[in-house]
């Protein structure tokens, strides 16, 4: 078997060279492809080469004639291989050929092939590194050649892999659809065949029905075969040819025929396999179709990340036997259906919160148990509730539910008769109907006046009185604004702490901490700097500084006296009114000739 390259041209014959005399050009121009002779694929090699370069060593160095203007010509390159003379069918071509010239970039415009477009350097065609050796993307790519990904925890087990694979040790299961690809690929093949097949026997009949009408000595004469005849028309020897080109004609049929019914099996086997592949791929479509359909429905309601490799395993191909596999990736159905069970619970992720920088991953939240009510103590009941909604991670629905759950447990009457009323309810708004029901008059009253008179005292830090004070403030929280909070807890510190805190903006809670903490760490305001150049500026500035501190702290005095003085104001006030109405009472009293010590003490 002697395989040769056959050159084709628009206009002119084909030319056929033996592959063989292209080996010390290749060596030549490709010296980068370090091979024995036996391992070089001459025509791979040479579409890496320059159409140019190729003619001109066929007309130089193998003087073989070229038709004009060759290059513009040229249609394509074909291995061809000779038995002797006779060349194989074009047809039997594997049809990986086209393929492989599709991978390796070469253009196919009306049938005629590109041969000087860009080619892919030879590190992608052909890594010549060993398998310990190579990155990972080599190893991607390589691996990709062998449709695996890359899913290896080290790139040493992804080498081991590789070379299994290219030892042949390691063997990849294809998928079903993979295998009726495959196997319509063979069917195509075998097709082919026999077209041709049966294009050469309908030659073959046809000659032989010719050469049976030409074999006759007299065609336009019946003229019968009698041996006996010596005298007849035509001799003996003409007699012994005629039998013999028959009965070569009679064993072509027979030979034929034989052919024609092997053939006519053989295409009935074909059918079979058809319709048993067109019934397998219409399943495995049905089955795609059903996967995508899965994929979007979890893709919208955001799957776990289990649930994804379950359904995933079972559609892609497995992966090589590697124990790392075994233990990370493979999970067992009970397994799986015993965690999805669980119920899911995760930690609010708030921007204002502590907790911001929490992860939001599922936790299984302790077992606690409904915190029992007194009526005594309503406010201390619900920073229990919200320690425990802090600690299981529930939102305002479950706070709810809990306290209702709570309360319904100690058959509060006022929740049983207002359920469906406070249902509708707010978690905010259920907190303040229940402190407002169950908390009694005179513990506010007695709260109250403990907020107020709370002051910052001499050992004690600005944070640690804001704390305390706001402590203070969470029982009588709905009877004040946060303007009159503020003010409350800004007149209750130390002089000095009060001016500065008051020159600051301070409209929320969150906005006076934060001031709280600038003015004790500012411990240096009001010294001069160390630098003599800038100290009369200093001592300028500071100056004015204590010159407004010392408006402020007027100010604030100001209105200290106001208040005492609008209180003792209204409590005169309060005690006129009531000799006022002593007065009015002891004078009806005289007029209708009673007195009040007539009338029955109560």
């Amino acid at each position: 078997m002697e395989e040769k390259l056959c050159f084709k041209f628009e206009k002119a014959k084909d030319i056929t060279v033996e592959s063989r005399k292209f080996l010390p050009f290749i060596r030549k121009e490709l010296p980068e492809l370090q091979f024995t002779e036996d391992k070089i694929n001459v025509l791979l090699a040479l579409q890496r080469i320059d159409t140019k370069k190729i003619l001109n060593f066929l007309a130089d160095e193998l003087n073989i004639l070229l038709p004009p203007s060759a290059e513009k010509e040229l249609c394509g390159v074909d291995t061809v291989e000779f038995l002797g003379i006779k060349p194989r069918l074009e047809d039997d071509l594997d049809i990986e050929y086209e393929n492989l010239t599709h991978n390796l970039g070469l253009e196919n415009q009306g049938g005629k092939y590109n041969f000087s477009s860009e080619l892919p350097p030879l590190s992608q065609s052909r890594n010549s590194k060993h398998c310990s050796k190579m990155t990972r993307d080599e190893l991607e790519q390589e691996l990709a050649t062998f449709g695996i990904p890359y899913v290896y925890a080290r790139t040493k087990d992804a080498a081991d892999a590789l070379a299994k694979l290219k030892d042949g040790t390691l063997k990849v299961n294809t998928t079903p659809l993979e295998n009726s690809l495959n196997t319509l690929s063979k069917l195509e093949k075998v097709l082919r065949r026999t077209k041709n097949q049966q294009t050469l026997e309908d030659e073959l009949r046809k000659s032989n029905t010719q050469n049976a009408e030409t074999s006759k000595p007299y065609p336009d004469k019946n003229v019968t075969l009698n041996p006996f005849e010596i005298d007849s028309q035509f001799t003996f020897q003409d007699s012994f040819v005629e039998t013999q080109q028959m009965a070569t004609i009679g064993l072509g049929i027979a030979e034929t025929r034989q052919k024609l019914s092997q053939t006519r099996q053989e295409v009935g086997e074909i059918h079979r396999e058809i319709a048993q592949l067109r019934e397998t791929v219409e399943r495995s479509l049905e089955a795609n179709k059903k996967q995508g359909d899965q994929l979007s429905q979890m893709q919208n309601r955001r799957p776990e990340w289990y649930e994804m490799n379950q359904l995933g395993s079972q559609y892609s191909r497995p992966l090589p036997q590697n124990p790392f596999y075994h233990t990370h990736t493979q999970c067992p159905e009970e397994m799986v259906k015993k965690a999805y069970d669980f119920p899911r619970f995760t930690y609010p992720r708030n921007v204002d919160n502590l907790f911001a920088n929490q992860p939001s991953i599922y936790v299984k939240p302790p077992k606690l148990g409904t915190p029992e009510f007194k009526k005594e103590e309503p406010i201390e009941f619900l920073k229990q509730i919200e320690r425990y909604a802090e600690i299981a991670g529930w939102d305002e629905y479950h706070k709810k539910i809990c306290l209702a759950a709570a309360l319904e447990k100690a058959n509060v009457l006022w929740y049983i008769n207002n359920r469906t009323y406070l249902g509708t309810l707010s978690f905010e708004e259920f907190k303040k109907k229940f402190v407002k029901e169950f908390k009694e008059t005179t513990n506010l009253g007695n709260d109250l006046l403990e907020f107020q008179t709370r002051v910052q005292t001499e050992d004690e830090s600005g944070r640690d009185y804001l704390e305390k004070k706001l402590y203070l403030a969470s029982t009588i929280r709905d009877r004040l604004t946060d303007k009159e909070l503020i003010e409350i807890i800004i007149s209750g510190f130390r002089p000095e702490m009060a001016e500065k805190v008051y020159l600051l903006q301070n409209e929320t809670i969150h906005q006076l901490r934060e001031n709280v903490r600038k003015v004790e760490q500012a411990k240096t305001i009001g010294k001069p700097a160390h630098k003599p150049s800038v100290q009369s500026n200093i001592v300028q500035k500071t100056s004015d500084l204590e010159s407004k501190l010392d408006e402020l702290s007027r100010l604030i005095k100001n209105i200290q006296l106001e208040k005492q003085v609008n209180a003792v104001k209204a409590t005169n006030q309060y005690s006129d009114r009531n000799k006022e109405e002593n007065g009015h009472r002891s004078r009806y009293y005289d007029g209708c000739g009673k007195t009040e010590n007539n009338f029955p003490k109560k």
